[in-house]
């Protein structure tokens, strides 16, 4: 039976499994895309091989806001930016910059 101050895992183990799924390796050319200045959607959406329309048709928007958002011609609600890190497989915060 399970007691309440049991643990599941050493503390040992569940550093090594956080650490194993906490941070996805990209590729040097996509970093070196956010720090040249591409927005990190356009940034992330080319990492998974997506084009604006796909991207557009996962999330629910208009491939044109789309590319507003993109080219830094219109923002995003929280909204928003919520639908494309979960497209994107992304943590909300590596969206916004």
């Amino acid at each position: 039976m399970f007691e309440a101050d049991e643990p599941w895992a050493t503390e040992p183990e569940l550093n090594r499994f956080k650490g194993a799924i906490s941070q996805e390796q990209i590729p040097l050319e996509a970093l070196d895309r956010l720090l040249e200045g591409d927005h990190p959607v356009k940034v992330f959406r080319k990492h998974r091989g997506l084009t604006q329309k796909e991207l557009a048709a996962m999330t629910g928007l208009n491939p044109t806001y789309l590319s507003q958002i993109e080219t830094r011609k219109r923002g995003g609600s929280t909204r928003v930016y919520r639908r494309l890190a979960a497209a994107l497989a992304v943590d909300i915060g590596d969206l916004i910059d």
